[in-house]
Order: structure tokens, then C-alpha cells, then sequence
């Protein structure tokens, strides 16, 4: 895959248990962030973002909650690269391997949404005080995640 990717930095996750494109942005800023300040727990930025995007310190817990496993069957995939042009290139020489690209992946549906309430730990009354509706469930769950992902930085 690293070769198909161009050499640039990248990381696949579990899409069933990514909470949207938000998600994926944050634990890739919150990663380059950590590697800029010094304040990383990996020696790679690529395990960093995975760490990130599973609110987790430690490896063997996030490759379990967000990391791919044999039934895996829908993946997201993260490319850190100079442009978006060379972002665009690494994803059509990745995509042979993964399938046809669906951005839909990374939409919170029913099923999805209860297994990210238990992956991620959120509970009942977490998601009441920041979704104002029922309608706003998704968006505030992704917004409970974001936030559980940055607060790793914290408690380090």
C-alpha cells in the first residue's frame, strides 16, 4: 500500500467506527499538532493519527476500537500529503486496493450510530445535553468524539 500511496503519510481506518469526515480531520490535526509540540506518544505520525482518531494512549487499544481487522469491510483512508493534488493522485493509486471510492462510508446511520455511542463510550445523557433534537443526534455525537479525540492531548 505505501508504495501505491506515493510515500506520503497515511492511515486506514474501520469506517464503521469513524463518526464522519470531522472525525478524521481532527485526529489528523490533533496528530501533526502533538508531533509539532513534541507531546507524541508514537514514533510514527501515522500510529499517532490512529491513536487520535481512537481517543486512545495506547496502540493495541485503538488498532482494536478504529484499526482494520479481516472482517473489515469498509474503509477510510487518510492521506497526509503537500497538496491536494497529490492527495487526490495517492487516492486514485490506493483506490485499485480498496475498491471504489464512497465518501457514504463515513455517514452515521442507525446502525452505525449505536456502535459508535459504545465504541466511543458516549452515553444517553452525554448526547441529550448537546444534540438539541433527535434530528441533531448524529452531529452531536460526532461532536462528542472530536472532542474525546483532543482531549488525549490532556491526558497525557
Amino acid at each position: 500500500m505505501r508504495e501505491r500511496i506515493g510515500g506520503h503519510i497515511f492511515q486506514l481506518l474501520n469506517a464503521d467506527h469513524v463518526a464522519g469526515w470531522e472525525h478524521l480531520y481532527f485526529a489528523a490535526l490533533n496528530a501533526l499538532r502533538a508531533f509539532q509540540d513534541g507531546r507524541n506518544i508514537a514514533e510514527r505520525l501515522d500510529i499517532e493519527i490512529l491513536l487520535y482518531a481512537s481517543c486512545q494512549d495506547q496502540i493495541s487499544r485503538a488498532f482494536t476500537l478504529v484499526g482494520l481487522t479481516p472482517q473489515t469491510t469498509r474503509v477510510a483512508l487518510i492521506v497526509l500529503t503537500d497538496s491536494a493534488e497529490e492527495a487526490v493522485e495517492a487516492i486514485r493509486r490506493a483506490t485499485p486496493l480498496l475498491g471504489v471510492p464512497d465518501d457514504s462510508v463515513l455517514e452515521i446511520d442507525g446502525e452505525k450510530f449505536q456502535r459508535l455511542m459504545e465504541v466511543f463510550s458516549v452515553s444517553e445523557e452525554e448526547l441529550e445535553a448537546v444534540a438539541g433534537s433527535k434530528k441533531e443526534e448524529a452531529s452531536a455525537l460526532t461532536s462528542l468524539v472530536v472532542e474525546r479525540c483532543a482531549l488525549l492531548a490532556v491526558h497525557r
